[in-house]
């Protein structure tokens, strides 16, 4: 596990807000989900006992290269972040996190 990265920052922050979540994003710890190089993340918390149990948030934005991606922030059966899944809808993999301006809502 690792510290979470600068550029993306950005985009947990609007998704925790979104989700009114409450989290302390500069001490955040993840990895990196093997999803082909699109950007998710597994984030730690406490306890071993843990799954997937709902998606919190959503959000889009485009990478450099115009394809569309999207964002959703997913919480384990206790309510702990437990996932941020980035999904590029080629499937290939991202090319740049996105700056706060550039992430929305809506596709």
């Amino acid at each position: 596990m690792r510290a979470v990265l600068e550029r993306e920052k950005p985009l947990i922050a609007h998704l925790v807000a979104q989700a009114k979540v409450t989290v302390d994003i500069s001490q955040l710890r993840a990895s990196p989900m093997d999803d082909g190089g699109m950007g998710s993340l597994l984030f730690a918390t406490a306890g071993t006992d843990r799954r997937h149990a709902k998606e919190v948030a959503v959000c889009y934005f485009e990478d450099e290269d115009g394809v569309s991606v999207s964002a959703t922030l997913n919480v384990d059966q206790h309510g702990q972040l437990y996932e941020l899944d980035v999904w590029k809808v080629d499937n290939s993999p991202l090319r740049r996190w996105p700056a706060a301006s550039d992430i929305r809502d809506t596709p």
